[in-house]
């Protein structure tokens, strides 16, 4: 019978108040099939850059087993010490992985580190599959003699691995499009489509509120992928009394909130939970995806926010250079797309002229996004 172990070096633990992220998904879509399966992460926290307390996995009651492997802080999501914690990871990883009898392995991408240390435990357990999932690209456009270098190394690194995968599985249909075409050519024949999707129910209370205002919210980690400063100064210029709520930290963090301080409509909320933030969209009638143009890996990529602002029943605007999230905006008429920011700016000028059906929005979540549809290709595909 199959066994799975999933790795994932970024998710936060599906802690109580939280979401699921996608690896917990899987596991857990494997665990309620009937199938063995183990969870593996960092022992540090990399959204609150902490390590977690040491008796955390006491008060976790999941379908599988959550395994965590050393790392080392750092601050910094591009610097030298979060290579030597991606590194520390790995080999951590390998050592739990040579000691398991897991025969099939599922591990997120963009971590290079952990697949080449995973496909190690190979050597021993020569029959041990190995899956990549296809979470991001890091190749975009970058300035930074720093960020060029980092880019540099990822590409060595996607050499040593690439070849030796088993199957590749992704959350967009055409994810590996972001991929130069060299690699392409080793992903395409072994890639299959796997949906994103969030695991929580469609609450009755998200239709209460965010119909009765045109406030806008964004979710996500504040960085340079984002053109939030651009977004920010063209939603100031409709003068509305609509609330921009800006939730999530990141290192763009305090130079943006300092930036608007001033503006009473702008609310930086930092880091808040899942309930914190159901709250918040229970509060607002638009999400936005404030991806930056210079930033590729986002053309055909369905990230997590875009299926959460469905589920609530929101609105969702974005930028016409998120190839894939625009098209099912448009083909569904659920909402928004801007082609440069003067768009942006009309849209923002008459808000409270948008209106859209939320029942319509969230049958498209259901159709598209659901958690049972995960399971279901899932379970698909693996068998």
């Amino acid at each position: 019978m199959k066994s799975f172990g999933i790795v994932n070096y970024m998710e936060p633990l599906p802690i109580l108040g939280n979401k699921y992220w996608r690896a917990h998904q899987i596991a857990s879509a494997l665990s309620d099939n009937g199938f063995i399966c183990d969870y593996y992460t960092s022992k540090f926290n990399h959204f609150e850059k902490r390590f977690y307390r040491r008796d955390i996995l006491n008060k976790l009651d999941e379908p599988f087993k959550i395994y965590l492997c050393d790392a080392t802080k750092y601050k910094s999501n591009r610097s030298l010490s979060r290579i030597i914690s991606n590194i520390t990871f790995s080999i951590s990883l390998l050592l739990k992985a040579l000691s398991s009898q897991r025969n099939t392995w599922i591990i997120s991408y963009p971590h290079s580190f952990g697949i080449i240390f995973l496909l190690l435990s190979k050597l021993i357990h020569k029959k041990r599959k190995i899956i990549v999932d296809i979470r991001d690209s890091p190749f975009s456009k970058v300035k930074s003699l720093k960020a060029k270098c980092f880019n540099i190394l990822e590409f060595f690194l996607i050499e040593l691995w690439i070849g030796h995968i088993d199957q590749f599985i992704g959350m967009g249909e055409n994810i590996y499009l972001n991929f130069p075409k060299r690699f392409r050519k080793k992903i395409i024949p072994k890639y299959s489509y796997i949906p994103i999707s969030i695991k929580e129910k469609v609450s009755d209370s998200f239709y209460l509120n965010n119909s009765e205002n045109n406030n806008v919210i964004f979710v996500g980690t504040l960085t340079k992928s984002f053109d939030l400063k651009e977004v920010i100064f063209s939603f100031l210029k409709s003068r509305k009394n609509n609330v921009f709520h800006i939730v999530g930290s990141g290192p763009e963090f305090a130079y943006l909130k300092n930036k608007f301080k001033k503006n009473k409509n702008i609310i930086f909320h930092g880091y808040k939970n899942q309930n914190e933030i159901s709250y918040l969209f229970s509060n607002s009638k638009f999400g936005i995806l404030p991806y930056s143009q210079n930033d590729l890996r986002y053309s055909n990529h369905i990230t997590n926010k875009f299926p959460e602002y469905l589920s609530s029943g929101l609105i969702t605007i974005s930028p016409s250079w998120c190839n894939s999230i625009s098209k099912i905006i448009k083909d569904n008429k659920i909402g928004l797309v801007y082609n440069s920011y003067i768009d942006l700016d009309n849209i923002f000028s008459q808000i409270e002229t948008y209106s859209f059906c939320k029942e319509e929005i969230i049958k498209v979540y259901k159709n598209n996004f659901s958690y049972e549809l995960l399971q279901k290709n899932l379970i698909r595909f693996i068998s």
